[in-house]
């Protein structure tokens, strides 16, 4: 037997975000659209996958010249990482350890496949995944993993809720298409933001590690 807690995610964000609030928070202009990138936590990652989400932007601007980028820096990514991958991108605005500020102040963000998903998806922000690692590893994965999606909000709503770009897609064309596509389209973001409140619902309430901790408590005893 076991018991379903919650997941810990609904334990860290809050109930509601207010994405003009948090835009002037992050000193950006909140009458302006915002995309956020989430190139991910591991350096190999970062270096892998931000470049090509820079250029994505530089697509999106070319619609939206207006649009802000904001980005946000892991605190596992240091920012001799980042300084040679942002030459030229003096107009990326750079947080470190604020990935909610971030995806709360955006209209849509470009994320790597993980647990960023998810938390984008619980604050209720567009989004388009992204993932890219070695042909073989991905062969292998293939192999083992049977389900249909890599993002985690594809695979709790057991449907396509949002758009995944893998492997030799994740090109910065095919990523400002799926962008393109969703910030043009107000029916899309919000059947997207229902799906994402289903999903939230389903997570159940805040307080999923305390309640994990009296069960523990309760089988000590």
């Amino acid at each position: 037997m076991c018991d379903y807690v919650g997941h810990p995610l609904l334990d860290e964000l809050k109930e509601t975000y207010d994405g003009r609030q948090e835009r002037k928070i992050l000193g950006l202009n909140p009458e302006q659209m915002v995309v956020g990138l989430l190139p991910g936590s591991r350096k190999k990652e970062v270096q892998d996958l931000l470049p090509i989400l820079l250029e994505s932007f530089h697509i999106i601007q070319c619609q939206y010249p207006e649009s802000q980028c904001i980005l946000a820096q892991a605190d596992s990514i240091p920012d001799s990482l980042l300084e040679p991958l942002l030459r030229g991108f003096s107009f990326v605005k750079r947080f470190k350890g604020k990935p909610s500020e971030v995806m709360a102040a955006s209209d849509l963000v470009l994320v790597a496949s993980g647990t960023a998903t998810l938390q984008a998806a619980l604050i209720g922000i567009p989004m388009v995944v992204v993932y890219r690692t070695s042909r073989l590893t991905y062969a292998i994965g293939k192999r083992l993993v049977t389900i249909p999606y890599i993002g985690l909000v594809n695979i709790l709503a057991k449907k396509k809720v949002v758009p995944e770009i893998l492997q030799n897609q994740v090109t910065a064309k095919n990523i400002a298409q799926e962008a393109l596509s969703i910030l043009g389209n107000p029916i899309r973001q919000q059947v997207m933001k229902d799906d994402f409140q289903a999903i939230r619902d389903a997570l159940g309430t805040p307080g999923a590690s305390s309640r994990a901790a009296e069960m523990i408590l309760a089988e000590i005893r």
